[in-house]
Parts: C-alpha cells; structure tokens; sequence
C-alpha cells in the first residue's frame, strides 16, 4: 500500500471487520479502507468506488508458528481464499493475485526451490496454502479471471514481527545480551518487503494468464553469515551460541527462490541489499 500510495496508485483495503493490524495502513487520498466479513462476501457494495483491475489477497490467519498445525483455521483459508476469488469476479477485477509461501514445499530437498519443484508440505499451513493455490486456479478458470500464486520466501525490513529471529537478534545485540542458535549451517534467502512489495505490483501490470511465482532475492547465502553481518553492524558483545538450539528431527531447512520466471515475466529484480536493509531495521530499534 505505501508502494501504491508513493507511485500515486489507488488502493482499496478491505480489511476484517475490528483488525488489530488497521493501524498499519496509512491514510493517504489514495487509500479507501472498508472494514467487511467475508462470510457475507455476496453482499459487498460494488459500486464505482470500490472497482479494481487487480485483487490482491493476503488474508490469512494463523501464520505464527503456534497456528501454523491448526487444521480448522487452515480450512477456513481455503474457503476464504475461494470468497477472495468469487469477490476479484464481482469487482470486475481481470486478475487475482495471492499470496503462497515457501512452506508448500516443506523441507527444501534442492538448494533453489522452483515453481515446478516437488511440493511436500509437512504443516497444516503449507497443506492448506497447496490446497488454495490448486482449487483457486480451478475456480478462477470457472469465473474467467487470471490467477496468478506467489511463493514467498523469507521476507524483512520496516514492520517486521517483534518475534522473528531478526527482531530477536537486534533486541539482544543491543544489549550485548547471549543468542541461543541453530548451527546456522543452513542456505537462507531474505527479500527486503520493498522489492517484495514491487513485485508484487510488477505482477499485477505484467504477468499474463496463470502462473506460480518464486518470490525472493534469488541469492543464497548460510544463516550464519547474516547473523554475523548484523552483529557486526551492531558493534555487539554479544555471545553467539551457535548449535545450542538443535534442528527439529530430519527438518534443517535451506531455501533459496528461483526467480527467473519472474524477472523474465515482470522485468523485476532486487535492488535493496541485505546489509543496506538490515542497517534501516537497526536503526529503527534504536529509535
């Protein structure tokens, strides 16, 4: 949406009814906020104001790790993934595009995962996140509207989750407080949410008929050496604790997106590097 808002885009946001996350979205001339239940998705206004070319869908509940195995709640994604496809056909939208997640392949056997990779998803999550993505190609063919799933990878930069590892880290860097960590031997890949939010909008203009999308930055690089980088950064005294959290059994995990189709497609490519992103997030916590 701030993408949207800098490229003088308008934007209508159609958020659940009392979200905790509202707050997040700017006001801006450009933005229309309206508040709605899916479960009553025939009833939304189509009207002038609320007409799009393009549906972005990234409503999903329960993508922290304790919500991750329920199975309801993923069910419901599902269901509410073919409400956002059967809305994209009312508003007259030529095109849906949603929002996949590198945990449809479950443990990454090749070192650069494709769309055409092997899926294998091992949580209710990425099940449900597969399930979405092939019975929403099948019902937006039924609506004759364009369906195009993005696999997102390991994203970063402003407004990142106090909790993910990178958040963690700077929180305790700063104090000079001890991490506790994995080997950190594992191939990571990180996409500042700016090139992802590009992409994103790349898409929309761009990609033709249907399509799965990897997106990343298309580098890998071990999990230490970015671990490493931001201690550095940091100036930190902190003690690193590399291998005192084991890998959970048969699931040390190294991923990397192969964004070729993409970048062929959308003429899209990264532009933030991780040192230059993760110097923005230091500074931030500093604030």
């Amino acid at each position: 949406i701030k993408y949207c808002i800098t490229h003088e885009i308008n934007v209508v946001a159609i958020v659940r009814e009392n979200s905790f996350n509202r707050y997040k979205i700017p006001n801006s001339n450009f933005v229309k906020i309206i508040e709605w239940d899916f479960k009553n998705v025939d009833l939304f206004p189509i009207n002038d104001s609320t007409k799009c070319e393009y549906f972005y869908h990234f409503a999903w509940e329960g993508v922290t790790k304790t919500l991750r195995d329920n199975c309801e709640l993923q069910i419901r994604n599902i269901e509410l993934t073919m409400k956002c496809i059967e809305l994209a056909s009312r508003l007259g939208c030529k095109k849906i595009i949603s929002s996949g997640s590198q945990a449809e392949y479950g443990i990454h056997i090749d070192e650069i995962s494709r769309p055409d990779s092997p899926l294998n998803p091992i949580s209710a999550y990425g099940i449900a996140k597969v399930a979405a993505q092939k019975l929403g190609f099948i019902k937006s063919a039924q609506l004759g509207i364009e369906h195009v799933w993005v696999r997102i990878f390991s994203l970063y930069g402003p407004n990142e989750d106090k909790n993910s590892m990178l958040m963690q880290l700077i929180k305790k860097m700063k104090d000079n407080k001890e991490c506790d960590l994995t080997e950190g031997t594992q191939f990571w890949d990180y996409l500042h949410v700016d090139d992802a939010a590009a992409a994103f909008i790349k898409i929309g203009e761009k990609s033709i008929g249907n399509k799965i999308y990897c997106l990343g930055s298309g580098k890998k690089k071990i999990l230490k050496e970015y671990i490493l980088l931001v201690k550095n950064l940091m100036n930190s005294q902190s003690k690193l604790n590399f291998g005192a959290i084991p890998f959970e059994k048969n699931r040390k995990n190294s991923i990397c997106a192969d964004i070729s189709l993409l970048k062929i497609d959308c003429e899209w490519e990264p532009k933030i590097e991780f040192e230059k992103g993760i110097k923005e997030m230091i500074e931030e916590e500093k604030i």
